[in-house]
């Protein structure tokens, strides 16, 4: 299957202008997965759990113009001082990243990267998310 994306490649095409923003997603992985039940079955009181949610974003350079942001999600449930459970994802993304002043970045990484590694609703036309990322208001200028 060809990429839609005919950037993926970080090459500029002809008509394209190379000063542009981009934030192009380069392929989606789940980094890693935990879920603990530290006393198991063993839990003792009413099944009235407190919930705790937790969403961190990071990013780390892969090289010049590539980008790994990591989304983990993380949710706790407590019974009294007792933790029932705790589930952790990471989900973690490439992005190509090109011509963004801080300001941008930041609000790729905080904003759009997120909304594209842990979607909250299915997509609404035929488009790929990797275009929408790429195509995305937080890198206009």
């Amino acid at each position: 299957m060809s990429d839609p994306d005919p950037r993926a490649d970080g090459v500029a095409q002809p008509g394209e202008d190379a000063n542009a923003p981009e934030f192009s997603l380069q392929s989606v992985y789940l980094k890693d997965c935990s879920f603990e039940a530290p006393k198991g079955p063993r839990i003792q009181g009413e099944w009235n759990p407190q919930i705790g949610l937790d969403l961190n974003t990071a990013s780390e350079a892969v090289s010049p113009e590539m980008r790994e942001i990591v989304l983990t999600v993380s949710i706790t449930a407590k019974i009294g001082e007792n933790t029932a459970f705790l589930v952790e994802v990471q989900q973690a993304g490439l992005f190509g990243v090109r011509n963004l002043n801080e300001e941008e970045y930041r609000r790729a990484v905080a904003a759009v990267a997120p909304a594209v590694l842990f979607p909250t609703r299915a997509p609404t036309s035929r488009t790929s998310s990797r275009r929408a990322v790429s195509r995305s208001c937080c890198c206009r200028r």
